[in-house]
């Protein structure tokens, strides 16, 4: 896996009825079709942790935490696998078995899974690992990837055509390295929408703590819009498995059900409430997880696929 290459990633037009009738302009950035396994938002938030870690003598590998479906997770395995560092993962809860699809991977790709209780994991990254000896010769990764370096891959999402050809960007929110790289990189006149995937977020403090330099001249191209967590972290119901299910009818493009599916479902409904003028040109950030939804969908029994 090449690090020291920026990539640029595809932008798909979609026409959809309800942007159609709306006068909306839609597009989707492909950015989960970077990596089958590192893929979207993971590979932007690990680059520069992984160029740091293979550029530092004797580097033993990677150190990171995160639940038991979570992408970084899987990509933080993958991306040690790859480049042959070993790599370690605190695992939020205990040990069920079988292991799921998202864990089963991770060992397969040499991960050590390490399970800790909830009030463990809240710990930081630097502070797990001093516990378990695995400081020295260890790059330490926090969860979610998002840090200063996390943010600094993600600083490149757009290209610089994409800062012209659009009004406003829509990504969803789930520790913020995402969103803070994004807004750093915004053109003059656009804004950023930020969908949490979670609730009782403080989403603003969550990106200032990212970019606290930056946040006075930044802060008013944020637009938060929390209504469409479903009710909290990995929670869903059947509006959003049909809407899913219909999207990627439509256009061929998977969502996964934690983070892209509620995006997109809020897309929609600030478009058909309204919230934008005819002639907006909106861009959705597709962040990748889809591995996520294989392991969603054993564990509720529901095939998210259109098929």
């Amino acid at each position: 896996m090449d690090w020291t290459t920026r990539i640029e990633s595809e932008n798909r037009s979609i026409d959809l009825p309800w942007s159609k009738k709306a006068a909306i302009s839609l597009s989707i950035k492909r950015e989960d079709l970077i990596h089958e396994e590192v893929s979207g938002n993971k590979w932007r938030k690990l680059r520069y942790h992984m160029l740091e870690a293979i550029g530092t003598p004797n580097c033993r590998g990677l150190v990171t935490k995160g639940g038991a479906y979570s992408n970084h997770i899987l990509a933080t395995a993958s991306a040690a696998h790859s480049s042959g560092l070993s790599s370690v993962g605190f695992i939020r809860g205990e040990l069920t078995e079988p292991l799921n699809p998202t864990l089963s991977r991770a060992e397969e790709l040499g991960m050590e899974l390490i399970y800790v209780d909830r009030t463990s994991h809240r710990d930081s990254i630097d502070d797990l690992a001093n516990r378990y000896r695995l400081s020295e010769g260890w790059k330490k990764i926090p969860e979610g990837g998002s840090d200063h370096l996390g943010v600094k891959g993600c600083t490149e999402i757009l290209t610089e055509k994409d800062k012209i050809d659009f009004n406003f960007l829509c990504v969803s929110f789930g520790t913020g390295g995402t969103a803070a790289g994004l807004v750093k990189s915004l053109g003059i006149k656009q804004e950023l929408i930020v969908i949490p995937a979670l609730k009782g977020l403080d989403i603003e403090k969550h990106i200032r703590d990212l970019i606290p330099e930056d946040w006075d001249n930044l802060k008013s191209k944020i637009i938060v819009k929390d209504g469409y967590h479903f009710g909290g972290y990995a929670k869903i119901d059947e509006n959003l498995i049909e809407f899913m299910r219909s999207f990627e009818g439509d256009t061929g493009i998977a969502l996964d059900p934690i983070y892209t599916g509620k995006m997109m479902y809020g897309i929609k409904e600030m478009v058909q409430k309204g919230d934008f003028s005819p002639g907006t040109r909106i861009l959705a950030v597709h962040t990748g997880g889809l591995q996520g939804r294989a392991g969603m969908g054993k564990r509720l029994g529901i095939d998210f696929s259109s098929r």
